[in-house]
């Protein structure tokens, strides 16, 4: 199981190091607590559109990895 440090890591990985502490102090410790939150997270943190289509596609790359591990 994911801890909050590997979830703090995976944003860093997809360039949201200077949110990452900022997303998981306001609650959010896991991808599945940042897709039910994802536009209320992209409102507080004032993201670009640039940013908010990256953090959709890194959220949602690795939903399609799982699947094609899986297939």
């Amino acid at each position: 199981m994911a801890t909050i440090n590997d979830f703090k890591d995976w944003l860093e990985q997809n360039g949201f190091e200077k949110h990452a502490e900022t997303i998981i102090e306001g609650g959010i410790e896991n991808k599945e607590n940042l897709k039910e939150c994802f536009q209320e997270i992209c409102d507080t943190l004032f993201l670009s559109e640039e940013e908010i289509n990256k953090l959709k596609a890194a959220i949602f790359a690795t939903d399609v990895l799982v699947v094609d591990d899986m297939q």
